[in-house]
C-alpha cells in the first residue's frame, strides 16, 4: 500500500527457513528479507537488507491470548560504536512504529478472513 509501484520477487522454498522476499520500489527502495528461523505457531525470524542503509533482524513472536492470539513484532539492529547511527537507533520508533502498527492490523484482516 505505501508504494504501489514496487515489484517483489519470491526466491528460494515456497516457505519456511530460506524462503525470501526481495523488493524495489520508487518510494521504498531496495531490500529484501529472508526467513532465518521458523518454530510453527510460536516464532519466525527473517534479516532484513537495506542496502547501504544496513542490516536487521525482525521477529514474529505468537503468543495464546484468551481466544486469540498476540502477535509481538521486533526490530533489532546493531548499531556499534557509530554516535550518528545509535542517535538515529534511539529515534528509530517514531520512524518505522506506524509501518509496523498497519502491518500488524493489516495481519489481523488477513487472519480472521481466513478464519471464516
Amino acid at each position: 500500500k505505501k508504494d504501489p509501484n514496487t515489484r517483489y520477487t519470491y526466491t528460494g522454498p515456497e516457505s519456511g527457513v530460506g524462503a525470501k522476499l526481495s523488493w524495489d520500489g520508487p518510494e521504498v527502495g531496495q531490500g529484501s528479507q529472508q526467513i532465518i528461523e521458523s518454530e510453527a505457531d510460536r516464532r519466525v525470524k527473517v534479516t532484513l537488507d537495506f542496502g547501504e542503509m544496513g542490516q536487521a533482524t525482525a521477529t514474529f513472536t505468537l503468543q495464546a491470548e484468551g481466544d486469540g492470539t498476540k502477535v509481538v513484532w521486533a526490530f533489532d539492529e546493531a548499531f556499534g560504536n557509530n554516535l550518528l547511527a545509535r542517535y538515529f537507533g534511539l529515534v528509530l520508533e517514531k520512524f518505522i512504529g506506524p509501518d509496523y502498527e498497519q502491518g500488524l492490523a493489516n495481519l489481523k484482516v488477513v487472519v480472521e478472513s481466513a478464519k471464516k
